[in-house]
């Protein structure tokens, strides 16, 4: 007879089916005691203690903490249980658990702490019950504040293999957190630098050479205005082609390919309506429809005024009352300070190593992510 509650994917050696029972048979509940705001502190003075507030902030599991208090009546989080918040201005904000692997930490105010039977992960209990949050939402209640209690939670039903299965999957999806977790703090670097760096290797207003200089390089930036540099080119209705491998773009960027280009140079995309202040790099041959201009240029660097382009609060040039819109003429009035054509290219090349980066990362990050989705929907029941 074929088993029916196994999972899709499951890690070699395990074989059994999984048992499902109610929440409340696994766990036993209490409740953290009320802090004093004038207590809390992050310094990490006095005794470690989750507030009800983290638990929006962690994930399905959590290393650390971010408060302390100096109070000593406080409720200790016993090993292996998994934490709930018991209210928020969101339904959602109540449809999640977490489980805390330090020990020795103390639980405030509305928070419901479930204390796991000794068969039971907390760490694999927190991901699939996390996995299932929509099962939570109908067991909210309350208009304005959102609340959810220990008896509506212990009516979930929960299925779980072994032991040994559990700590497997568990230790999977915590290994594939903590590889998302780097490469997010290596984004934010670079992100952080690539913000520091704009700041200093552009002029300051009422200035004329940068902060920070490349090497090889000095002397004054001069002022050019827009108009005497670059060319601001219309988009046109595509609708008449046929389709093909010639990318559209729009204001929210591609959109479908076609059979002919409008444009064979690259060039920098901004909006003439609608979203007016995302510009973005346009690899020739493309075409772009009537709400989104092109700019070529043939006397700087696209590299370069690609960076002015990004720096520069487009919204403050609007010039309607209702959709959001640009002209030809407001572009062409701006005057931007410029270097020589080298140091165009050179910053124009260590910002484009630094966007690989950050694109490298981002990609990563959108990989692991979709790896851990599919296997969440696959590894549990």
């Amino acid at each position: 007879m074929k088993k029916q509650n196994i999972p899709q994917i499951r890690f070699q050696g395990f074989d059994e089916e999984w048992e499902t029972y109610l929440l409340d048979r696994l766990l036993n509940w209490s409740k953290g005691k009320g802090l004093k705001k004038d207590s809390l502190n992050t310094e990490g003075i006095g005794y470690p203690t989750v507030h009800y507030a983290d638990l929006y902030k962690f994930k399905e599991i959590e290393s650390d903490v971010i408060h302390w208090t100096e109070e000593k009546l406080q409720v200790k989080i016993p090993n292996n249980s998994i934490l709930f918040p018991m209210s928020d201005v969101t339904p959602i904000g109540l449809a999640r658990t977490t489980t805390l692997l330090k020990e020795g930490v103390t639980a405030g105010g509305d928070i419901l702490i479930g204390e796991l039977v000794d068969y039971i992960h907390s760490i694999f209990l927190s991901y699939s019950i996390n996995r299932n949050y929509k099962k939570i939402l109908p067991l909210v209640t309350g208009t304005t504040v959102k609340h959810i209690s220990s008896k509506s939670l212990s009516k979930l039903n929960i299925s779980f293999p072994t032991l040994p299965e559990q700590e497997s999957i568990g230790q999977l999806f915590r290994t594939l957190d903590e590889l998302i977790s780097a490469y997010k703090e290596n984004l934010e670097h670079y992100q952080s630098l690539k913000t520091s760096m704009l700041s200093k290797m552009f002029p300051k207003e009422g200035q004329k050479q940068p902060e920070i200089r490349l090497d090889g390089f000095d002397g004054d930036w001069e002022e050019q205005q827009f108009a005497n540099i670059l060319k601001v080119n219309s988009g046109r209705d595509y609708k008449h082609l046929e389709l093909g491998d010639i990318p559209v773009y729009g204001t929210g960027g591609y959109m479908l390919s076609v059979n002919k280009s409008l444009s064979d140079n690259d060039a920098i995309g901004i909006g003439r309506k609608g979203t007016i202040d995302k510009p973005f790099m346009l690899k020739a041959p493309f075409w772009t429809v009537d709400t989104l201009f092109y700019v070529t240029s043939d006397c700087v660097k696209l590299s370069f005024l690609y960076l002015i382009f990004q720096s520069i609060n487009w919204k403050k040039f609007d010039e309607s009352t209702g959709v959001p819109s640009l002209s030809k003429k407001t572009i062409e009035k701006i005057y931007k300070l410029f270097p020589t054509l080298p140091e165009q290219e050179a910053i124009g090349a260590f910002f484009a190593n630094l966007d690989a980066s950050i694109s490298s990362y981002q990609d990563k990050i959108g990989q692991l992510e979709l790896l851990k989705r599919n296997l969440l929907s696959q590894m549990f029941i």
